[in-house]
């Protein structure tokens, strides 16, 4: 679920600020990484980012999950954020938090999502918990009995947007494909 700033008492204050992106989501797919030799989806060219994809690196832990129905499995969403900038923790209820999406519909529904819980702040006295540097998103859950055996690809989404002390970045989506390997269960090997 996205979260939108919604303007209110600090809607004056942060346009005074610069902090226009705070209140404007307009996020756009952008790619885990810059190609070899190429300059970031997220990298404008004056060496200001142009999205929060330009500071904010992520990448699945492991890339490819095997799993088996009715058991568990568990992966991990790395990201850094470039020092000098945060982000706000997911839930926030005024700022736009960190979210990871894409795991529903389908097999992954079901899953737990452990985001990290940032450590605690205040902007213009309102309480917030940021994120910076190294974080860890954890994934668990167990596969549901019906899930067929097969190899497929499932599209999730870290959801983020940057901040420095003086202004926010756009929005960013970063896809991180996952390749899920869904093993035949004991019982349909022996189905006719």
């Amino acid at each position: 679920m996205s979260r939108r700033f919604a303007p209110g008492p600090l809607a004056g204050r942060l346009l005074r600020l610069g902090c226009f992106a705070c209140l404007v989501c307009c996020a756009a797919p952008v790619s885990a990484g810059p190609a070899p030799g190429a300059a970031s989806a997220g990298e404008a060219t004056d060496n200001r980012p142009a999205d929060s994809a330009g500071v904010v690196r992520a990448a699945l832990r492991p890339a490819v999950v095997a799993a088996t129905p009715g058991r568990p499995y568990a992966f991990a969403v790395d990201f850094t954020v470039r020092q000098g900038w945060h982000l706000y923790a997911h839930g926030d209820t005024v700022f736009y938090g960190v979210d990871l999406t894409g795991l529903a519909p389908g097999p992954l529904a079901g899953a737990s999502v452990a985001h990290p819980e940032g450590r605690p702040g205040d902007f213009f006295g309102t309480p917030v918990h940021l994120l910076a540097g190294r974080q860890t998103i954890a994934v668990r859950g167990v596969l549901p009995d019906s899930c067929r055996a097969g190899a497929r690809r499932v599209e999730l989404v870290l959801e983020v947007q940057a901040c420095d002390a003086g202004s926010c970045l756009a929005p960013a989506r970063i896809v991180l494909p996952l390749r899920l390997e869904v093993a035949a269960t004991e019982a349909a090997g022996h189905s006719r």
